[in-house]
């Protein structure tokens, strides 16, 4: 197992979710771990990310991250933790079932996820669409000449996430304030190096996603 490989990749899962509301994050202690894959070095392995709480005194959260690999290397696995504290105003901050995102305790301002070489950012700029309910409109960067590649014209798009399946290509899970069409969300896959925007099995240039993104919603 190429273990100096799997950990900046399990670093950078833990980033991404260190910087999620934390009530949303809260939601998940309990649950089953959330799955996602991603390529490295040329092989896909299998990320579980799980939510619980690092203490009885239910103060701080502790997200684990654990990569599986291919099979050759299946039964072995490589796991990092982080420990992330809760304010006493946010452990008695409730869910709320019909917000996006609760609060602006994660993502902030200029938030952002590199591509595995750092070629490439998504950036978030978080809006207050209702009062403690925010949206956080994503846009993707070329870092090194600082070219917008991928900017909504509709704020209203909110992004979960963003997870990096190669060092070109990123999959965002997107949600539409105020969530009052179907599917409430929407998984899409940008290829930054070639321009292009997969949703489920269509292809089209990047230009055209605001369009795409209203057909498919019912």
């Amino acid at each position: 197992m190429h273990s100096g490989k799997v950990y900046p990749a399990l670093a950078r899962a833990l980033e991404y979710w260190s910087g999620l509301p934390k009530d949303q994050l809260r939601e998940l202690v309990g649950h089953k771990p959330q799955i996602e894959e991603l390529s490295v070095d040329g092989e896909v392995i299998q990320l579980e990310i799980s939510v619980t709480w690092a203490d009885a005194k239910h103060d701080a959260l502790l997200v684990e991250a654990v990569a599986y690999g291919p099979a050759n290397w299946i039964t072995e696995r490589i796991s990092e933790r982080l420990r992330i504290k809760l304010t006493h105003q946010e452990e008695k901050v409730g869910s709320n079932a019909a917000n996006l995102n609760a609060s602006p305790l994660g993502m902030t301002a200029g938030f952002q996820s590199s591509s595995p070489s750092g070629s490439y950012k998504v950036l978030v700029d978080p809006w207050e669409a209702r009062n403690s309910l925010w949206v956080y409109s994503p846009s993707i960067i070329d870092a090194r000449t600082q070219d917008v590649i991928l900017e909504l014209a509709d704020s209203n798009w909110s992004m979960d996430r963003a997870m990096w399946e190669s060092d070109t290509t990123v999959r965002l899970d997107l949600r539409r304030f105020p969530g009052d069409r179907l599917p409430l969300g929407i998984s899409v896959q940008v290829d930054c190096a070639h321009r292009y925007v997969v949703i489920g099995d269509v292809r089209f240039p990047i230009t055209e996603i605001d369009q795409m993104l209203d057909r498919t919603l019912g």
